[in-house]
């Protein structure tokens, strides 16, 4: 398997994976002094798997070998969040360069920002981009074509959950949350780092005790009505997710993702169906 991916680099020693994840969770800082709760800011993209392996296994030695991210993907579950998150930046003296709405994706926004210090992935002088999932009226987001509800209600199929990983919180949706919105993506696309991020989102359900056919039934129901899958699951997801599951042992050869046990993996695929 390649890793000619945008966002999948080569392996980082530690100090520089903690840096760019000091540097992210800077822009969360600034958000939340800014009086947005920290439980609205949740992050649903390449960090969200990360964070994962830190919850299941209550350290951050997985997080050393993250295949990073060159973006930053908020849900904020509150009402006009972009604009919002903008004026937070704008007001602790972040040069805030571009702010559009998605012209295929409602709701969402791109905000950019000039970062003014870094070295590595994150110069002095780059263009960070931000894409915010924003809130209606009452908070809730839309993210592929799946309505996020603020905090305490529960995201997607869970409550979102909170983390201090290295010194900074960061809220994510639970792992199936987290899971589902990533197969929403995978069964439409062929990106390494999507095989990546759910190859250690099936590690952190093995750390966290879940069984494999448990974890298999609440993705099918993600994509079910009333207990009957869509043809979505049975014609893009579980495909997909076969295919993922194929190509996972491969992963062992590289340090971008941990990997969960061959009989874990096993049983996942038998339970596909």
């Amino acid at each position: 398997m390649g890793h000619k991916d945008s966002e999948v680099y080569e392996r980082r020693n530690p100090f520089e994976n903690e840096e760019i994840l000091k540097k992210l969770a800077h822009i969360t800082d600034i958000a939340i002094k800014a009086g947005i709760p920290v439980e609205q800011i949740v992050h649903v993209g390449g960090i969200a798997p990360m964070i994962h392996t830190c919850i299941a296994t209550g350290s951050a030695r997985y997080a050393i070998n993250w295949r990073g991210t060159r973006d930053l993907d908020f849900a904020l579950t509150i009402n006009n969040g972009p604009q919002r998150l903008a004026d937070a930046l704008e007001g602790a003296g972040v040069q805030v360069t571009n702010r559009r709405p998605s012209k295929s994706i409602p709701h969402k926004h791109a905000v950019e920002i000039e970062l003014t210090t870094g070295k590595g992935l994150f110069p002095s002088g780059r263009i960070l981009e931000i894409d915010v999932y924003g809130g209606d009226s009452k908070g809730r987001a839309r993210i592929n074509d799946r309505i996020a509800h603020p905090y305490p209600g529960k995201f997607i199929r869970d409550q979102a959950i909170t983390h201090t990983c290295w010194g900074h919180q960061f809220t994510v949706p639970s792992l199936i949350d987290t899971l589902t919105l990533k197969m929403d993506v995978a069964k439409e696309t062929d990106r390494p780092k999507d095989t990546i991020d759910i190859s250690s989102l099936i590690f952190s359900a093995e750390q966290s005790g879940v069984a494999p056919g448990d974890l298999i039934k609440a993705l099918t129901e993600a994509y079910s009505t009333h207990g009957i899958p869509h043809p979505t699951w049975t014609l893009q997801v579980a495909p997909t997710l076969r295919a993922i599951i194929d190509k996972t042992p491969n992963l062992r050869r590289f340090d971008f993702a941990p990997v969960a046990s061959r009989g874990y993996i096993s049983k996942i695929a038998e339970s596909i169906k």
